[in-house]
């Protein structure tokens, strides 16, 4: 079954279409330094090339989910068990054909350029690789979708995707998706989702695992507040690495009631958009939010970029980590909030561990946070403070913007190492940011 569905707390109707997608400005995926060093905090580590994770890459889905790796260039242990092409002149000319006969341990490869309109049904006990050839490897949705949900179904698969770009998705229901996800394995790398009605939408298998890694979300959303960029049912756990998130028609960027959520070093911003939450995470869980840009669009519809447990705390455990990440606000008025941390319509209790350390606030916006939050070194800024924001330059101009002292944000976060790591060496201890935020100062200053 898909996640609740729920409104965003003040639905509009549907609203135009949002303009021509544009190359993204630099986020803090793209500041190496400070990237590499919120990795090795949380243990992760960095990988080769692209690849970020942990090491290792399961052959069969029967495998544990956490001995996925998302180095997409590399094979699994072994090899291979079969290279497939599919693209036209090619034997194989969709990509139907290659899953059908593609054993476990496969890579099917996909020609550049548009391919027919193809909605697939992918399940099953097997662990396959599809990724594109090269630039521009598009799967436009033309009307069609599988079992009206979405044009991938993904069911019961260890699947890893990469370069590929899925768009203009919709169903009757106004609930499609470039893919639904419902159990399983999934990461995808370098992925796209454009002018779908979801880009991305999970089921609600608890044992399921999520990876995504500088993927590009832009454009989606149905318009009625109850369709997102990224959904994520309640899952194991969901990974999301230097992703970008653009504009959004009503709903939100990111939605997650997994068990447990990191995002990591990606750039959240409603550009000309009109989002609610950036982030939304109504069940609560263990969540981590470390080194992104967000950035709250002046058409939001909702005051607050970061929601935690508005529809009630469910799961087995409950934690929040908002530490070093850049926050903006450009609501007009006074009512913006940072972040708002509640138990439906209570405020949460005591259980709840929330630690909000070291953030860049650039804005005005205020917190509503539980009395034993932990809030420590959060800085609140202009615009100006920071060197070119409206070229996406999102650095603070000078070193004096120092958090509270980065030991604090260590602690706060050791208890929280991830089980995604699957017995890989740990990185280099972790180095100290010299400034709260996101991102690296521009320049030494007083």
């Amino acid at each position: 079954m898909p996640p609740t569905r729920s409104p965003d707390p003040r639905p509009q109707p549907p609203q135009p279409p949002l303009p021509p997608a544009r190359r993204p400005d630099p986020g803090p995926a793209h500041d190496p330094g400070r990237r590499q060093a919120l990795l090795a905090l949380v243990g992760l580590g960095v990988g080769v090339g692209m690849g970020v994770g942990p090491a290792g890459w399961a052959t069969s889905a029967r495998a544990a989910p956490s001995s996925l790796g998302v180095d997409l260039d590399a094979p699994p242990p072994g090899g291979w068990s079969a290279v497939l092409q599919v693209g036209p002149g090619r034997r194989l000319t969709r990509l139907g054909q290659a899953l059908q006969a593609a054993p476990d341990g496969a890579l099917i490869e996909l020609d550049p350029g548009d391919h027919p309109a193809e909605p697939l049904l992918i399940e099953g006990r097997r662990a396959l690789t599809v990724r594109a050839r090269g630039p521009g490897t598009r799967l436009p949705a033309h009307g069609q979708a599988a079992e009206g949900k979405a044009l991938w179904v993904v069911r019961g698969s260890t699947l890893r995707l990469r370069g590929l770009a899925f768009s203009g998705v919709r169903v009757a229901d106004r609930n499609g998706a470039g893919i639904r996800f419902e159990g399983g394995t999934l990461a995808l790398q370098d992925c796209r989702f454009e002018d779908c009605e979801n880009g991305l939408l999970s089921g609600n298998d608890g044992v399921s695992e999520l990876w995504l890694q500088d993927c590009h979300f832009d454009r989606n959303g149905a318009g009625d507040g109850r369709t997102h960029h990224l959904y994520v049912g309640a899952i194991a756990r969901l990974t999301v690495l230097g992703c970008h998130f653009g504009g959004v028609r009503v709903g939100h960027l990111l939605k997650s009631r997994a068990h447990v959520s990191d995002v990591i070093g990606n750039r959240l911003s409603d550009d000309g958009g009109s989002a609610s939450y950036e982030l939304e995470f109504p069940n609560g869980g263990q969540v981590r939010a470390l080194g992104n840009l967000i950035r709250q669009g002046p058409a939001t519809r909702n005051p607050v970029l970061v929601s935690y447990g508005a529809e009630g705390l469910q799961g087995p455990a409950h934690r929040l980590d908002l530490v070093h990440n850049t926050l903006v606000n450009e609501r007009s008025g006074d009512d913006a909030v940072w972040l708002r941390v509640s138990d439906g319509r209570a405020p949460a209790p005591p259980t709840v561990a929330v630690q909000v350390l070291n953030n860049l606030q650039v804005g005005t916006g205020r917190w509503q946070l539980p009395e034993t939050a932990a809030l420590a070194g959060n800085t609140q800024v202009p615009a100006a403070a920071l060197q070119a924001p409206a070229q996406g330059d999102w650095r603070p101009r000078a070193l004096s913007l120092r958090g509270a002292p980065p030991l604090a944000a260590l602690t706060a976060l050791t208890a929280l190492t991830p089980t995604l790591r699957s017995g890989a060496a740990r990185a280099p201890a972790w180095q100290p940011p010299d400034v709260a935020g996101a991102f690296s100062a521009a320049r030494a200053g007083p």
